[in-house]
Parts: structure tokens; sequence; C-alpha cells
């Protein structure tokens, strides 16, 4: 093999190509530039107080206004495409986790093969999914909500009624 050659034959020259970004890893299928599979951007804050500078550029970003007892914010993760805006909130206790992902700009607003159902004392219903983990799923104005982790209904409802715009 010729190392001075670009063109050379080199086994799985057209394989994909696996990068690291800061905490990202990045896998795009040709030898394109790696960066351009994400088709947005990605952002990764760590200081809650900070969050607040995130929603002055990211407005229709929801604010936790309660979290259970003993929970710590981990990261807020924002993900934007062209075609869909995700806001993640991840908080830990311990070992437990748990997320809070907010989607915007989809058109997915039916949440299929939920477990049961109830209201939030603001009138949020909440669908409850009961799989490999735990999760609540519910709408709070064209935002498709999720909290997964291990919580009780009330923390589901509390936090779902905390949301702020």
């Amino acid at each position: 093999m010729n190392l001075l050659v670009p063109d050379a034959a080199i086994a799985g020259k057209n394989g994909p190509i696996t990068t690291e970004e800061g905490n990202n890893t990045i896998v795009k299928n040709n030898a394109e530039d790696p960066g351009a599979n994400l088709g947005g951007d990605t952002m990764i804050e760590t200081e809650w107080d900070k969050v607040a500078t995130v929603k002055k550029n990211y407005p229709d970003l929801l604010i936790p206004g309660y979290v259970p007892e003993g929970y710590e914010f981990k990261e807020l993760r924002v993900e934007v495409t062209e075609l869909v805006q995700n806001y993640i909130y991840v908080y830990e206790k311990g070992e437990s986790t748990f997320r809070i992902t907010q989607t915007d700009d989809t058109d997915l607003k039916m949440i299929p093969n939920y477990n049961r159902a109830f209201n939030t004392t603001q009138g949020i219903k909440i669908m409850m999914k009961e799989d490999e983990e735990k999760s609540a799923h519910f709408l709070i104005e064209e935002s498709l909500c999720t909290i997964g982790g291990a919580l009780s209904d009330e923390e589901y409802s509390a936090i779902a009624d905390g949301l702020e715009r």
C-alpha cells in the first residue's frame, strides 16, 4: 500500500468512519465530513445556572420547576436539526437517573401503546408506558414530552405541572 496515494485500495476505505468530538461519537457511513450527518447542532450544558442562557437561544425550551427530592441536575442536551428539536434534561440521585425529553416540530402528536393514563392537577393527560423503562408521555402545547425513570405517579405529575415556558 502506498501511503502517499490517497485513493490507494484500502480495506474498509468506504466503510463507516467514527470520530470523537468532545463527548460525542459520530459515525459516518462514507468518507464524507463526519459532522455532516448531524444535520444540525448539538449542545450540552452541565451547569444549571446557565440553563436560562440556553433558553434565550432556544425560546421554546421548557424549564423544570419541580425535581423530586435528592435528584441533582447533570446536563441539558440540545439537539436541533432541520426537522426536529430535542431538549433532554438528565438528573441523578446515586445510581438512579431520570430524563425529561421535550421534542418540538414533530408531526407525532399521538402516544401509541400506553398502559394507562391519568390527569395531573393542572389537567395534563399523562400516558404511562411500563416496559423496559417506566415512562410518562404527554403534550404541552405543541411539545411532546417524556419523563423516563423509576418515579411515582405523583412525581411524574408534579414534574409535568412544573414545566415552564
